[in-house]
């Protein structure tokens, strides 16, 4: 298994650390790192100190559970994956995210397309419409050829 990268650390420890001195909170810091990392458990005299171990201790296991549980699922779920069909190939079994989202990409130029034609349509049936207006007003104002003699 992988190994852990870090551990977690809560801000409602605070007040514990507060009424430490830096001495006190920089063994104990020492001691959190070490215990998630190499499971090393410290010896402690300092009553102080073992109390905040007491508190801290148990939620450096339960976040180590929680992490160990996380990376099992992920493992499972990776087999699942792997296992789906056994007469696919490697690329074939890697979803291509990238196809998705060209696919994405050109609906939505399409629809941009269609709906700019509509828009230019719509444009130049006004113009036709307000030309056809025109014509017709020049045409009532022009002098009819009888009164030409």
């Amino acid at each position: 298994m992988k190994e852990k990268p870090g551990v977690m650390l809560y801000f409602d420890r605070l007040p514990y650390l507060n009424r430490m001195d830096d001495t006190q909170r920089g063994r104990l810091f020492l001691w959190i790192m070490e215990y998630a990392q190499y499971g090393v458990v410290p010896e402690i005299e300092d009553p102080m100190l073992g109390m905040a171990w007491d508190v801290v201790k148990p939620a450096i296991d339960l976040d180590t559970e929680r992490y160990e549980a996380k990376c099992e699922r992920n493992r499972e779920n990776i087999q699942k994956r792997w296992k789906k069909d056994s007469n696919t190939t490697v690329s074939s079994r890697i979803p291509n995210t990238k196809t998705k989202q060209t696919q994405k990409q050109k609906q939505t130029h399409t629809q941009k397309q269609s709906q700019n034609a509509e828009a230019l349509l719509r444009l130049a049936q006004e113009r036709m419409q307000a030309w056809e207006e025109e014509r017709k007003r020049l045409e009532t104002k022009k002098p009819s050829p009888e009164g030409k003699a």
